[in-house]
């Protein structure tokens, strides 16, 4: 396989022997890594996969090999559906599974859910702004058009005195939970 014109040309020498032995020879990371001479091969092959460089590497070397041998994903899939079918067939239903697992890691359906929450600098100084109020200022700002749909929720203003019991010095359950509190027994609380 040439790899004059591949993304590996701009690799080290020693980065360059990894995605080979890495991708070519099948080897597991960190053999990989040790393979091309790192020192730290388990430390290092991981923080090599996250290089951009090495990154497009492994995936152009990976789609050359998957072009060469005219493999796709379709095809792949495909080939596992032939299988599960044969197993099938034989009522064979670990097999079964064992097809359906591949296709769905193929297709990405064991991947964790990621799930990016951005605030912007904007929204950074309102959180700020907003711990650094006082409770009648938040108050204020409830009641006030300028807070309308900038805080939402409800709220019980509970005191020691119109509760009948003495003031422990600690928040009541119902102001630490809310409203979705869950009934707590007599003289438990958190």
């Amino acid at each position: 396989m040439s790899l004059s014109l591949h993304p590996m040309t701009a690799l080290t020498d020693m980065q360059a022997a990894f995605v080979e032995n890495y991708v070519l020879k099948e080897m597991r990371q960190t053999e990989a890594a040790r393979m091309a001479g790192f020192a730290h091969p388990s430390v290092q092959a991981v923080q090599l996969k996250e290089l951009p460089g090495v990154a497009a590497a492994i995936a152009a070397l990976r789609a050359e090999i998957a072009k060469a041998n005219d493999v796709t994903k379709k095809k792949v899939i495909e080939g596992f559906k032939e299988a599960i079918d044969m197993a099938r067939l034989k009522a064979d239903p670990i097999s079964m599974v064992a097809g359906w697992r591949e296709i769905g890691k193929l297709c990405g359906f064991y991947e964790p859910a990621k799930i990016q929450i951005e605030v912007s600098h904007r929204g950074k100084i309102m959180v700020e702004k907003l711990n650094n109020m006082s409770d009648e200022e938040l108050l204020q700002l409830v009641d006030s058009e300028e807070g309308q749909g900038v805080l939402e929720g409800e709220f019980i203003e509970i005191s020691a005195a119109s509760s009948g019991e003495e003031d422990s010095g600690e928040a009541p359950a119902s102001e630490i939970y809310g409203d979705d509190s869950p009934e707590l027994p007599a003289g438990v609380g958190p």
